[in-house]
């Protein structure tokens, strides 16, 4: 499940520097973004990466239907969710910054 989760924020701050004036905008971004997933606001969280996802919004919606499922199965195995961490933040030239972010739980 952990795996999942970090692509997912890769996948996202990656996209999301294209639209986003700035790198430190795009930091700021998916930083709100993995902190209203830590904080158990999974929709708000998805209506934030919607404003700047380049693709069809059927797949954020099904990529929601399946964080909310996974982060259930996650929170009875690893407990709850006691903070997030940014574990790399790479920039490739002006256009692309990928951040990836893990989120702990109690027994992670």
């Amino acid at each position: 499940m952990k795996f999942i989760i970090t692509v997912v924020f890769v996948l996202s701050s990656t996209l999301m520097s294209a639209t986003l004036p700035s790198a430190t905008a795009v930091k700021d971004h998916a930083d709100n973004v993995v902190r209203n997933l830590k904080d158990r606001r999974i929709e708000k969280a998805f209506a934030l990466v919607k404003e700047h996802w380049p693709l069809d919004s059927i797949e954020i919606d099904e990529l929601e239907r399946t964080t909310i499922t996974n982060f259930a199965v996650v929170d009875e195995r690893l407990g709850k969710i006691i903070d997030m961490e940014l574990i790399t933040d790479v920039s490739v030239g002006s256009s692309l910054r990928r951040l990836t972010y893990i989120i702990r739980h109690e027994r992670h």
